[in-house]
C-alpha cells in the first residue's frame, strides 16, 4: 500500500540505475572495436598463443609456443547463449520470472563472477535471454561452465550430466584473455538483434507432442554454495547465484507474444558494431521514413494460428550429409551472417545476403521469398544464435513456399569441430566450408585445426590470398577489410575508397562512402528498400 512506497522507491531507484548502468553504450558514438590487439602472454606466464590468427605479437611471445603444444589449451574462450523461451524453458509458461534470471540481476551476477575469474569478454543479457563470449585461463572458464550448469539459467539443462554436451554447449576454442579489451556487459532489447524486439517464434509458443516445455528437473547431485578458482591473488571462492535473492530488477520479461513489425532503420545508419552490441530502435522510435517490410508473416503480427514452413536443427553430420546431397536435391543454402563475414568464409554454394546488420536480414527474406519456393532451406551462423530466430523467421516468411529449414545446431563452430574430430579419427572427411570462421574479437578468424583447406579472401590492396583483416581508417567509416601482412606492415592508413581518403583528408564526414552505396545498390536490386539510400 501507499505507506510502504517509501520503502520501495529507493529500491526501484536503485534498481533503475543499475540498469541505465548497463545499458550506455561501451564505444563512443562515431567509434567501432578494433579488430586486433596486441597480446601481452608471454612462454613464462604459461599461457599458449592468443590465438591461431592475426593478432598482433611480441617478438618473443607466446607465437612460438603455440605450433608445439597445440592441443594443450591452457587459455580459453567460450562461446554459449540461451533463449529463455525456446522449449526446454528456463521455467514454466506463466510462472513469474525467477529473481535470479531479471536482468539487473543476471548482468550483476556476470559481472561480478567473471570480475572473480579475471576473464574477459563480452556480455549481452535481456529479458529474452543471454549471448556471452568470455576468455581467460582455462581454469577459470572451466569454473566458469561449472558455475553456470548450477545457475538458475541453466540448471535444468543438467549439462554437466552429459560433458559432450556440455562441450558442444559452451563452445570452447584457443585464446586468451587479450582477444577482448576488457570485460563488456550490457542489459539489451535482443541478444542477436533480429530488429524485430519480443518476436517470438511460432515454434516455442506452443509445446510439441513429446517435448518437455514447462518441466523443471532439478539438476542431479549436490548443488555446491561455492566453486574455487585460481586468481592473481589465490584462490577465489565464487558463489553460483550470489546476489540473486537480494537483487529486485524493474526489467520483467514477458511470455506474451507482443505484435511487433520489423525495421530496417538500422541500415541506414549501419556499422560494423558486432551484432551483439547493436540495439535497433523500436518501430515507435524509426523516423517516418522507415518501412515495415510487405507481407510480414503473420505470426510477426501476433496471429499465433498463422502456418510455418517446417524448421529442424540438425548435427554437424546431418548437415553436412544434406549439402553434399546438392542443388539437385532441392536443396538452398543461406548463410545469416553479415557480408563482411562471408566474405572470409561460407558453405559451397551459400546464397550471402549484402547485410551488414542481422536486423536487415528479415526485410531481404521477405523480398527473396520465392528464390526459396519449393526448396529445404539449409541456414547457418557463426555459432548457432542468429539461426535460433532467423531459422524460425525463414519459416514463417516462407510458409507455402519452402518444403523445410533447416538450421545447423552450433553453427560454423561446431560444424568445423566436427570435421576436426572426424579427421582426428583417420576419416578423410572433406570440410563443406571453405575459408575461416569470422569471430567477433581479436583473433578476426578461426578455422580447422591444420588451418584451413582453403583461402577464399583477398588483399583489398594487392590481391594475395589473405584473411588478415583491419578496418577503413576514413572518418565514421569502420568497414572491415581484408589486408594482408605486407600491406600491413608499412603502417599506413588504409582507406577501402577514394570518397573515404578524400573526405577524411578535407576532415569531412560523410553518410556513405563509394563502397556502401554499391552495397546498398546490391540490396535495391534484391528488393530491400533502404532509407537513404
Amino acid at each position: 500500500g501507499p505507506a510502504l512506497l517509501p520503502l520501495i522507491q529507493p529500491i526501484m531507484a536503485q534498481d533503475f540505475d543499475r540498469e541505465q548502468q548497463y545499458k550506455r553504450r561501451r564505444v563512443p558514438p562515431g567509434r567501432s572495436d578494433p579488430v586486433a590487439r596486441t597480446c601481452a602472454c608471454t612462454p613464462a606466464a604459461g599461457l599458449v598463443r592468443c590465438s591461431r590468427t592475426r593478432i598482433a605479437q611480441p617478438a618473443h611471445g607466446c607465437a612460438a609456443l603455440y605450433s608445439s603444444i597445440l592441443h594443450v589449451v591452457l587459455t580459453q574462450v567460450l562461446l554459449f547463449y540461451r533463449y529463455f523461451s525456446k522449449p526446454p524453458r528456463a521455467w514454466p509458461a506463466g510462472a513469474p520470472v525467477p529473481a535470479a534470471l531479471k536482468p539487473v540481476a543476471l548482468a550483476t551476477w556476470f559481472e561480478t563472477t567473471c570480475t572473480r575469474l579475471e576473464l574477459t569478454g563480452k556480455i549481452r543479457v535481456g529479458p529474452e535471454g543471454m549471448n556471452v563470449t568470455v576468455a581467460g585461463s582455462a581454469a577459470n572458464a572451466t569454473a566458469l561452465q561449472h558455475l553456470l550448469a548450477r545457475h538458475d539459467s541453466l540448471a535444468d539443462l543438467r549439462l554437466e550430466d552429459d560433458p559432450a554436451r556440455m562441450l558442444a554447449f559452451f563452445k570452447p576454442s584457443p585464446g586468451c584473455a587479450h582477444v577482448f579489451d576488457g570485460l563488456s556487459v550490457k542489459i539489451v532489447d535482443e541478444i542477436s538483434p533480429l530488429g524485430i524486439p519480443r518476436y517470438t517464434p511460432l515454434a516455442w509458443r506452443e509445446p510439441a507432442v513429446g517435448s518437455d516445455i514447462g518441466n523443471h528437473v532439478e539438476a542431479k547431485g549436490p548443488r555446491p554454495d561455492t566453486i574455487t578458482a585460481r586468481g592473481a591473488d589465490g584462490d577465489v571462492s565464487v558463489c553460483g547465484n550470489a546476489g540473486a535473492d537480494t537483487l529486485v530488477g524493474i526489467s520483467e520479461s514477458t511470455d506474451a507474444a507482443i505484435p511487433a513489425k520489423a525495421c530496417t532503420t538500422t541500415e541506414a545508419a549501419a556499422s560494423t558494431k558486432d551484432s551483439t552490441d547493436a540495439t535497433p530502435p523500436t518501430p515507435e522510435a524509426c523516423p517516418s521514413t522507415c518501412q515495415v517490410p510487405p507481407g510480414l508473416p503473420a505470426s510477426v503480427q501476433g496471429d499465433p494460428a498463422s502456418a510455418s514452413t517446417p524448421v529442424d536443427y540438425v548435427s554437424p553430420a546431418e548437415f553436412h550429409a544434406l549439402l553434399q546431397s546438392g542443388p539437385d536435391a532441392g536443396i538452398a543454402v543461406l548463410d545469416t551472417r553479415n557480408y563482411y563475414e562471408s566474405m572470409l568464409g561460407r558453405f559451397e554454394g551459400a546464397v550471402c545476403p549484402p547485410i551488414r546488420k542481422f536486423s536487415t536480414l528479415p526485410a531481404w527474406l521477405q523480398a527473396q521469398a520465392d528464390r526459396f519456393a519449393g526448396k529445404t532451406l539449409l541456414t547457418y551462423c557463426t555459432g548457432g544464435i542468429r539461426c535460433e530466430k532467423a531459422a524460425p523467421y525463414a519459416g514463417e516468411a516462407l510458409a507455402g513456399k519452402a518444403r523445410r529449414v533447416v538450421a545447423l545446431d552450433g553453427g560454423i563452430h561446431n560444424y568445423l569441430a566436427w570435421v576436426d574430430a572426424e579427421r582426428a579419427a583417420g576419416r578423410n572427411t572433406p570440410c563443406m566450408f571453405a575459408g575461416s570462421n569470422y569471430v567477433f574479437d581479436a583473433r578476426q578468424s578461426l578455422s580447422l585445426r591444420d588451418g584451413p583447406d582453403s583461402v577464399i579472401s583477398s588483399c583489398r590492396f594487392c590481391g594475395t590470398p589473405s584473411h588478415s583483416l583491419i578496418k577503413c581508417g576514413g572518418a565514421s567509416c569502420h568497414l572491415i577489410l581484408v589486408a594482408c601482412a605486407a600491406c600491413q606492415a608499412d603502417k599506413a592508413v588504409r582507406f577501402c575508397c577514394e570518397d573515404c581518403r578524400v573526405r577524411t583528408a578535407n576532415k569531412r564526414k560523410l553518410v556513405h562512402c563509394a563502397c556502401e552505396r554499391a552495397r546498398m545498390q546490391l540490396l535495391a536490386a534484391d528488393g530491400v528498400r533502404v532509407p537513404g539510400s
